[in-house]
């Protein structure tokens, strides 16, 4: 988990990132993100699938 701050109209919050991968199978890779307030309210969530294949030699 990380923390970053954001600010606005003369304000600064708090916000915290906690990441998981919840599943890898073969090549592919599932990454997912969670964005909370300092209230702990969730404001977004973010996924990202990751593709792995290594180069072959000729």
């Amino acid at each position: 988990m990380s923390t970053a701050a954001a600010s606005g109209a003369g304000t600064t919050i708090g916000l915290l990132y906690s990441q998981d991968s919840p599943n890898l199978h073969g090549s592919r890779g599932l990454s997912r993100g969670l964005i909370f307030r300092q209230d702990g309210t969730l404001i977004a969530s973010v996924t990202q699938e990751g593709l792995v294949r290594l180069k072959r030699q000729t």
